[in-house]
């Protein structure tokens, strides 16, 4: 059918179709009550900010000690975030939201370039990347929530390469809120942006015999709209940077190009591409990282051949019958696997799994467009009478995977280490501090401080100016460490987030009030940990491993014997020991709120 895309009925029902169960995710995701921790703590915070005077210029904090380029997420998201009700569960209902919008896009765009049977294929893949990601469709975390932006962006590119040009400003928009989201996608950006400019430019002076040369005005009215495009996409950046010195740009630039830290390399980037492109690959739901380990698990590069090879074949038989469109959409997905595979191999320190999610959207387009040009072969021998039964099959096959998806997204997201502790805490403590107070909130004891994270988001959250320790300064900015520029001077106290073996030190030191505690093992459990920690100290003092000794119910034993090299065998720990406490330690991490004495309180 010719009409335009958004005068076709079946674009809106697909849009329905593959939108509805994110829609349910959000909707659920309002019913839920708690506080958070670890980066969604701060992700909440920044949201709150916007609109503020202290609206962030600056993306998500890095692990490398600087931020990503840009607050775009933030900005997008805080709309959306302020009509949901501006507290955590909206947090979460606004990250639904969004993916909503974007894959709706997403077939809007399909429908608009590729027709019907783009849109058909792009419904089926589509509707499996919400069955294979799940909750994460309802998380705004940076690396998850630019999955669906980044599938927009390779159908508009596509669409651009193919001489549309008025998804130019599209394809300027989402590649800007890619980098400032997370700074991984830049490579993939570039290189798409590349490849896509270069054909354009090639349609501008050979233009398709079915595709007229853009006029003058609509060549000036896209160019004006990009440029407005991609300045109010950088103000906020471009300010940050002229305004600081060294600016975040700039540590950016710096890191990436005297960084001498060890890369992830070869091994690691075709293991992401197998692992990724495999049959049942993650976006499918397919395993992604080895038990509960944080690491991508990687696989041997012939799981990855079937994608590949589908791939060539549809674009060997696109180039046969000169068929352009297939063949612009499968080569951009080709670029961004070839960027993607070299990205891959330039990760620094640990290769965490979420750190690949730009492999989802590639996959999903693969296999998107192998459909597709099928669907094209079938069309080329038989004909399209038989289309009104193709689409009724399509609806059913969407419906049914729209249904599954509703049911599975509007269960409860998983557990946010540390979000319990938080919501114990800061319930039991709000009322026994000075009301609109100024502390200092630090943290004590082993932890990746997500709990400090998530007291701070609470506190600030119910009136309290907080400010911390300059060390988390890449994740609270000036205005919220202890000395940063605009930080309150006058503190009225000293709050700390005690955790792990730290909780029994500070409750023996004189003049520390703890103000709320949490414990999530019940007594039996904490009697037999202590029993099992105490019985390792002995084992490893025996052994001359003082030290270690010491930081036992501290450190989880795994991440104590991991750090320092030290072998369970060598020490006599025994595997049931073991086996127990990597049970016990990770959801049985204390926390307790302390109000330090008077004396220590900074000013």
């Amino acid at each position: 059918m010719n009409r335009p895309a958004w005068r076709d009925p079946l674009t809106w029902v697909v849009v329905v179709l593959v939108t509805l169960p994110v829609v349910v995710a959000a909707i659920a995701a309002l019913g839920r009550n708690g506080a958070l921790a670890s980066d969604m703590a701060l992700i909440n915070l920044r949201l709150r900010d916007t609109g503020t005077v202290d609206t962030p210029l600056l993306g998500p904090f890095s692990r490398y000690g600087w931020n990503h380029p840009g607050p775009l997420m933030f900005w997008l998201l805080a709309p959306i975030y302020r009509v949901l009700g501006t507290d955590p569960q909206a947090m979460y209902a606004a990250g639904a939201v969004a993916n909503a919008i974007g894959l709706g896009a997403l077939v809007v765009l399909a429908r608009r370039f590729g027709g019907r049977r783009l849109l058909a294929a792009t419904a089926v893949g589509a509707t499996l990347l919400v069955a294979g990601t799940g909750t994460v469709m309802a998380d705004p975390w940076n690396p998850y929530l630019a999955m669906v932006p980044f599938a927009v962006f390779l159908m508009a590119a596509a669409a651009t390469a193919d001489g549309d040009v008025v998804m130019v400003p599209v394809v300027l928009g989402l590649g800007s809120l890619l980098v400032q989201t997370h700074v991984g996608y830049a490579v993939l950006v570039a290189a798409i942006g590349i490849w896509t400019l270069g054909w354009l430019v090639r349609r501008f002076v050979h233009p398709p015999a079915d595709r007229r040369r853009p006029s003058r005005r609509t060549a000036v009215l896209v160019g004006v709209i990009s440029v407005i495009v991609v300045g109010a996409a950088w103000v906020g950046p471009v300010i940050e940077q002229v305004s600081n010195e060294p600016g975040n740009l700039t540590k950016v630039v710096e890191y990436f190009t005297g960084n001498d830290s060890e890369v992830t390399g070869g091994s690691v980037g075709f293991g992401a591409l197998a692992r990724q492109l495999h049959p049942l690959g993650p976006w499918l739901g397919g395993p992604e990282r080895t038990g509960t380990n944080t690491i991508l698990n990687e696989a041997s590069l012939w799981w990855a051949l079937p994608a590949i090879v589908g791939l060539g074949v549809a674009m060997g038989w696109s180039w046969r019958r000169r068929d352009r469109r297939p063949l612009m959409l499968g080569g951009t997905v080709a670029v961004g696997i070839v960027a993607a595979t070299f990205a891959s191999t330039r990760v620094t320190g640990s290769a965490y799994f979420y750190l690949f999610r730009f492999w989802w959207p590639l996959a999903m387009l693969l296999w998107v467009t192998i459909g597709w040009v099928v669907l094209r072969a079938v069309a080329a021998v038989e004909p399209t009478r038989r289309l009104a039964l193709a689409t009724a099959a399509l609806v059913v096959v969407v419906g049914a995977g729209t249904v599954a998806n509703s049911i599975e997204l509007s269960g409860d997201l998983a557990p946010l280490p540390g979000a319990p502790a938080v919501t114990a805490v800061t319930d039991t403590a709000l009322d026994r501090l000075k009301p609109g107070g100024t502390y200092l909130v630090e943290a004590s004891g082993w932890s990746f401080f997500g709990e400090l994270f998530g007291v701070m988001d609470r506190l600030d959250a119910e009136g309290f100016t907080v400010v911390t320790d300059p060390r988390f300064v890449t994740q609270f900015g000036e205005r919220r460490v202890l000395g940063g520029e605009d930080a309150p001077s006058n503190i009225d106290g000293r709050l700390v987030v005690a955790t792990n073996g730290s909780v029994d030190y500070l409750a023996r030191q004189p003049g520390y009030v703890a103000l709320a505690s949490w414990d999530p093992l019940d007594a039996s459990e904490r009697a037999e940990t202590r029993v099992l920690w105490a019985d390792i100290r002995r084992r490893l003092e025996g052994a001359g491993y003082r030290d270690l000794a010491a930081e036992v119910g501290n450190i989880p034993l795994d991440v104590l014997l991991a750090n320092t090299g030290t072998l369970a065998d060598d020490v006599g720990i025994p595997a049931a020991t073991r086996t127990r406490l990597a049970d016990l330690e990770p959801r049985g991490v204390r926390v307790t709120l302390f109000l330090a004495p008077p004396e220590d309180a900074r000013s």
